[in-house]
């Protein structure tokens, strides 16, 4: 039975061309890039090509670009970072309430340092009103924390929009990108923001490496101590064959973006008639992002109706992987204001560039026919 793959927005497949990359830098490039013979200059050359990639890719300047091991580590560096070395300036911190628990927890975490963490209000869909920012904005703000697109919900936020406000004080505008970039330009000083996190295998990179844009001009403190790479923000040695892998990833994305999200449009369309078909709700606002989808199809519980569809070969998810096993409903769903039945019921399905029309087709009628199994043997237990 062929594998249908609808998880991707907690990761992605690598690209052959990135396989490659790592393992050619893997093999031939493998000295410490700090190492002062030919060997390590070779492999710090390398990390500053590909620096400069990921920079022009991103429009900023090559020593903004801080690599990290993957999103979370750059949200947390973000947040932490900023809050600590501008703590001086004020204590009040902004947030979503729809934000990765990358973002949230860390938030959490600063509200017990002593920091004033306000939540900004969201609609059904979990979209933040630019002007609510605006009026949440008081002179001690020092941070701004708002996720471009939503990994539950495919909400994309007006970021240009907050973008202006949030300038308007002296507070930093964070910006977690992670699920954009696959399917829309990351582009910082479009959006006045001052960091942006973003993680390669969301668009079909490897695990273990992401970025975070770092304005010129704004003070971090860093998480870890014990060497002076990346500016002193991410100490440890440079890992050049996954850095060479991400601008090769980077790269991919950027040459086949138009394309993807054309399909992904036709796809999510198709998507969206099953779960009508199936009596399901659609959660995701009509204007999201185009990858991704989440339904609900009460009283089938989630967990349920996601192992059914695996013994069938499709693969999909309760909500973000990272909080996938919690027996919690999805702090998401809850912020935005969903019943308990429908946040219990939720799934969603995600797109990637490998995930094939026929794939959906198939998995559009699959998912029609098991919710329909399911609530039939629901309603004879009742």
């Amino acid at each position: 039975m062929a594998v249908i793959y609808l998880d991707n927005a907690a990761t992605t497949r690598p690209d052959p061309a990135v396989l490659e990359a790592y393992a050619r830098a893997a093999a031939d490039v493998f000295a410490n890039p700090a190492s002062l013979h030919g060997l390590g200059a070779r492999a710090e050359a390398l990390v500053e090509e590909a620096r400069a990639q990921a920079a022009r890719f991103l429009g900023v300047r090559p020593e903004e670009i801080v690599f990290t091991s993957g999103g979370t580590e750059a949200n947390n560096l973000a947040l932490f970072g900023a809050a600590r070395a501008y703590a001086g300036r004020g204590r009040h911190i902004l947030v979503s309430p729809i934000e990765h628990p990358s973002v949230r927890e860390a938030a959490e975490a600063l509200a017990r340092e002593g920091f004033s963490v306000e939540r900004l209000p969201v609609d059904r869909y979990g979209r933040v009103d630019p002007d609510a920012v605006a009026r949440a904005l008081r002179p001690e703000t020092i941070l701004v924390s708002v996720m471009a697109v939503n990994n539950e919900l495919g909400t994309v936020q007006d970021l240009v929009a907050i973008g202006e406000r949030v300038k308007k004080s002296r507070a930093l505008f964070h910006v977690d990108a992670v699920q954009a970039y696959a399917v829309m330009p990351v582009r910082p000083a479009a959006w006045q923001a001052d960091l942006v996190t973003l993680s390669a295998h969301k668009w079909h990179g490897l695990k273990g490496i992401g970025l975070l844009f770092v304005r010129k001009g704004v003070r971090l403190v860093p998480l870890l101590f014990g060497g002076g790479q990346e500016r002193g923000l991410r100490p440890g040695t440079t890992n050049a064959p996954l850095i060479a892998a991400t601008a090769r990833a980077m790269r991919l994305a950027e040459a086949a973006r138009e394309a993807a999200v054309e399909r992904f449009r036709r796809q999510r369309a198709r998507l969206i008639e099953a779960v009508e078909a199936a009596e399901g709700e659609v959660l995701s606002p009509p204007d999201g992002a185009p990858h991704l989808l989440a339904a609900a199809f009460s009283p089938v519980r989630a967990e349920t109706l996601v192992h059914a569809l695996a013994d069938a070969g499709i693969f999909v998810s309760t909500r973000a992987a990272c909080s996938s096993r919690s027996r919690e409903p999805s702090a998401v769903l809850k912020a935005v204001g969903l019943p308990e039945a429908v946040q219990r019921s939720a799934i969603r399905l995600s797109l990637a560039r490998d995930v094939s029309d026929e794939d959906v087709e198939r998995a559009a009628e699959t998912l029609v026919r098991t919710v329909r199994r399911l609530r039939s043997v629901h309603d004879g237990m009742r």
